[in-house]
């Protein structure tokens, strides 16, 4: 057992703050865009002379289903990453000393996430994009509200990595 090497237990949680806001907005940015190429598609070829016996329409339904569903998979990839971040924060040591910096490094996250949500809110506000708007209400919702939403979440995150017994 002399080859086992000990794991190091350091982190650095801000980064993974970081990581995690960005990966929201590409995530969410990435569903309205393949919703909104799944409409158009699917209207163009429906009224296309392909539509050969309503064939089609059978597979373009459970596809519409699935694009409709982005939105609950969005707020699915939310609470995992929420999760990982958590569970991460439990798993790192830290001293209390560095509180500040944490806070400080929140502070820059935070105003990270109120350009993201400005950015997506311009986003969605696009005509072409109304369609697609309404399905995502709830990615809406966490996007409008992301600084308040990532204030929280790194409350929570700070509360766990400093507030551990020792």
């Amino acid at each position: 057992m002399k080859n086992v090497r000990k794991v190091s237990k350091k982190g650095n949680i801000i980064a993974d703050m970081i990581i995690f806001v960005a990966l929201l907005f590409v995530v969410i940015l990435a569903f309205y865009v393949g919703s909104y190429f799944w409409k158009t598609a699917h209207t163009d070829l429906l009224e296309n002379d392909l539509n050969v016996g309503g064939e089609l329409n059978n597979t373009y339904s459970s596809v519409d289903g699935f694009v409709t569903g982005l939105s609950f998979l969005f707020i699915l990839v939310v609470i995992g990453v929420l999760a990982f971040l958590v569970i991460s924060a439990q798993q790192i040591d830290t001293s209390p000393g560095f509180f500040i910096f944490a806070f400080i490094g929140l502070i820059l996250v935070i105003i990270i996430a109120s350009y993201f949500a400005n950015t997506f809110d311009e986003f969605r506000l696009e005509p072409e994009l109304s369609e697609v708007n309404s399905d995502f209400s709830l990615a809406n919702n966490v996007l409008l509200y992301f600084p308040l939403f990532i204030l929280i979440l790194g409350g929570i995150i700070m509360v766990v990595l400093y507030a551990k017994p020792k």
